[in-house]
């Protein structure tokens, strides 16, 4: 099923026009039976010509669901960078490349290539193309903003990060902010950080609700950091420990060791 959905995900204009001429064929066969007359024929085929195209489309989304829930619950960006890159091989539109290349920098980022994210985010011209989701909009300037500051690209990061609130506090109420709630809350913790507002980067960090494993690890290393800007490193070391034990390939736990490697020189 896999290499299915991959080839027709990588062809998608070619496989819809494939699917739907078999069955256009089949139904015009079917008007040699009396029962059946032209126009029900032609409504019907018309109806089946937008159900292939939806399910050519969701082809993507399948392929798409596993490597996503394996960084967000598993912390692993591995899968997520490999089906990203097979995707981009094929046929795609501009909408769709856009996505892709946001997941694939994703991935290259949780992996510690940052220049490399960078690259291809900076590459992505994300107001270019008209319809494209605020949702998608705040991810992509979220990402931007925070491999500006990994990168010690300050400035940019706080660019970015303005950007990515103003699409934030514009998404409606409802269940795609609320899907974005957590890492608008990261975010802003993660300014006040680097602001030097400790306390208030804890007292927003505090309000997180549910949240994936790979933000709970995240949080963690912010709390981490924040504890050795203010001295409490035997807190700090819980923190990142806990970073360490539950980030998997996350470029976290690299960042964490290397924190840890200092407190106890």
């Amino acid at each position: 099923m896999y290499k299915l959905n991959m080839l027709i995900a990588k062809n998608k204009a070619i496989a819809w026009l494939l699917i739907s001429a078999f069955e256009i064929s089949v139904f015009w066969i079917l008007l040699s039976s009396p029962e059946f007359s032209s126009g029900f024929i032609a409504v019907l085929s018309a109806l089946f010509m937008l159900y292939n195209l939806a399910f050519v489309h969701s082809a993507q989304g399948q392929l798409m669901k596993k490597p996503l829930k394996a960084l967000s619950d598993g912390c692993d960006p591995e899968p997520l960078l490999k089906v990203t890159e097979e995707l981009l091989q094929g046929k795609q539109n501009e909408a769709n490349r856009q996505v892709l290349l946001i997941n694939k920098a994703a991935a290259l980022r949780e992996m510690g290539e940052l220049a490399k994210a960078f690259d291809i985010l900076s590459a992505v011209n994300i107001d270019k193309i008209p319809g494209t989701l605020p949702i998608t909009k705040f991810v992509y300037y979220n990402n931007l903003s925070d491999l500006c500051y990994l990168l010690d690209k300050p400035e940019e990061g706080r660019i970015w990060y303005t950007k990515l609130m103003q699409i934030y506090n514009d998404i409606p109420e409802g269940k795609t902010k609320l899907s974005a709630s957590s890492s608008a809350t990261l975010a802003t913790a993660d300014d006040c950080y680097r602001k030097g507002e400790f306390d208030k980067a804890l007292s927003l960090l505090n309000t997180l609700g549910a949240m994936t494993a790979a933000e709970r690890v995240s949080t963690s290393l912010l709390r981490g950091m924040i504890c050795l800007r203010g001295e409490n490193r035997e807190l700090a070391k819980t923190y990142l420990n806990d970073v360490i034990n539950n980030g998997n390939k996350l470029y976290a736990v690299t960042v964490a060791n290397n924190l840890l490697a200092n407190i106890e020189e």
